[in-house]
């Protein structure tokens, strides 16, 4: 397995649906080059982004 990078993205406001639509497309990468993955582990993979891309808690508003 190769070494994970944290990644950071900053979202503006108005564009939370887009957070839906870039995990589908790195879940949908991942499967292309690994293999497929569980219905458990796309949930998990879910809660995760969701966890990861409110850390910092609400959005910040568009200046």
């Amino acid at each position: 397995m190769r070494p994970a990078t944290r990644v950071s993205l900053s979202l503006r406001e108005g564009t939370a649906e887009l957070r839906g639509r870039i995990l589908d497309g790195y879940l949908a990468d991942y499967e292309h080059r690994r293999g497929a993955v569980s219905a458990q582990e796309q949930e998990r993979a879910r809660q995760i982004f969701d966890e990861v891309l409110t850390e910092e808690g609400e959005w910040p508003a568009e200046s």
